[in-house]
């Protein structure tokens, strides 16, 4: 009697030459696949190399830009895009289990490419702090010149670098610095270096895990997020006056979650999402729980005047338009996680996007507030936790494009 193999144990049965392949285990290995754009034509590069470093795996782009490489180790990889006539780029990109990464790339021609002159963004990616050009090219690690910088760099390997705000023209970045450290020796806090990734300054020592760092247009005042050293289920806002050297905090003694603060451009106030909801027709507030919704608020810089902006859904990440009169913010209230944006009192809320994407936050207006930076796990076909990928979304004609991967908390 023939026997028949269970499904579990089945591999491929290819030909006459009943060749075996075990199942892929997609915990360990996964796919990764997008397209190769060109910047000069805005079509689709064919024949585009794309080579993953470490184990070495080749692919090739076809005649619509796609490329399709399966088998891939899920871990932090190294891969570099090139094709004739066009600069070579070189990406680090984490690989997702249980799924596909799907990424685009875009390449510049060799000739014309000294005539684009982008907008430098800075982001937060692996806990490191990174820059890049507004095409995802010229990628630079710049906190892995503060740990050369270091008299022990292997002391500083566990450090975490978050939130990179650019200041003064883009001359200066601050950041928040973690090394989960209780030694007298600790480098938590808020810092600053200069553009290069050198020069390291601290601002101020924090005495708790800090993230969403904002600083006020005359970098008097340091803004920032913070579990509560005595209450780890108090998240809350706290500001760090460089005059006064002094940190007060914001969102009082009381219960709290307040995340993602932002200080306007033209005045003193500023924004941010809590989890602190307003009582209709009251001044009171509901302390966080297990089914609060993240809603967005505005109040003083001296923590006064509390309002509340939005109330339907999840909303989330809000940020100022240059002129201080919009805030961008993400929303779930249709469904998915899209950008939206709103007059600075709250009305006029309306959605820009439309990606279905179940995942987005951190949207930042350009210079001249034409366009939107955020991030999305639009197109992404693994079960992400968070938004990883760096879009651009153009007002001017509601388009979109990828700039990066594994870019978050990014400012430009």
């Amino acid at each position: 009697m023939k026997k028949i193999l269970p499904l579990f144990s089945l591999a491929l049965i290819v030909n006459s030459g009943c060749t075996l392949f075990a199942p892929v285990d997609r915990s360990k290995f996964s796919d990764l696949e997008g397209h190769v754009f060109s910047l000069t034509t805005n079509g689709p590069v064919n024949n585009a190399e794309i080579t993953i470093k470490e184990p070495s795996i080749n692919e090739k782009s076809d005649v619509d830009g796609t490329f399709n490489i399966r088998g891939v180790p899920v871990k932090w990889l190294t891969v570099e895009i090139k094709a004739p006539n066009y600069e070579t780029i070189t990406r680090t990109i984490k690989i997702e289990p249980y799924g596909v990464k799907y990424l685009d790339f875009y390449l510049t021609n060799k000739e014309k490419s000294k005539n684009i002159k982008p907008n430098q963004i800075i982001f937060e990616r692996n806990g490191d702090i990174w820059t890049t050009d507004e095409y995802g090219q010229n990628q630079e690690n710049l906190t892995d010149k503060v740990r050369n910088q270091s008299f022990d760099p292997s002391a500083m390997n566990g450090m975490v670098f978050r939130s990179p705000n650019w200041l003064e023209n883009k001359t200066k970045i601050a950041y928040v610095a973690l090394d989960n450290s209780d030694t007298p020796f600790s480098k938590n806090g808020v810092w600053l270096m200069n553009s290069s990734g050198k020069m390291m300054q601290r601002v101020t020592y924090t005495d708790s895990s800090a993230n969403d760092l904002s600083v006020s247009t005359d970098t008097k005042n340091y803004i920032y997020s913070m579990v509560n050293p005595d209450n780890a289920n108090n998240i809350g806002l706290y500001k760090f006056d460089t005059i006064k050297n002094k940190t007060t905090t914001l969102s009082g003694n009381f219960l709290v979650r307040d995340f993602s603060p932002k200080c306007s451009p033209k005045a003193n106030n500023l924004v941010f999402s809590s989890e602190v909801n307003l009582i209709d027709n009251t001044n009171m507030y509901i302390a966080p729980s297990s089914s609060s919704r993240m809603q967005i608020f505005s109040m003083t810089t001296d923590g006064f005047t509390r309002k509340q902006l939005t109330s339907i859904g999840d909303n989330f990440d809000p940020r100022w338009s240059p002129d201080g009169e919009k805030i961008a913010f993400i929303s779930n209230r249709t469904g998915s996680y899209e950008v939206w944006v709103m007059n600075k009192n709250g009305t006029g809320q309306r959605k820009l996007t439309s990606t279905n994407a179940s995942r987005a936050n951190n949207p930042v207006f350009s210079a001249d507030g034409q366009r939107i930076i955020f991030n999305s796990n639009y197109k992404q076909k693994y079960s992400s936790m968070k938004a990883s990928e760096l879009w651009v979304f153009d007002l001017d004609n509601y388009s979109m494009r990828m700039i990066t991967n594994d870019a978050t908390k990014a400012d430009w």
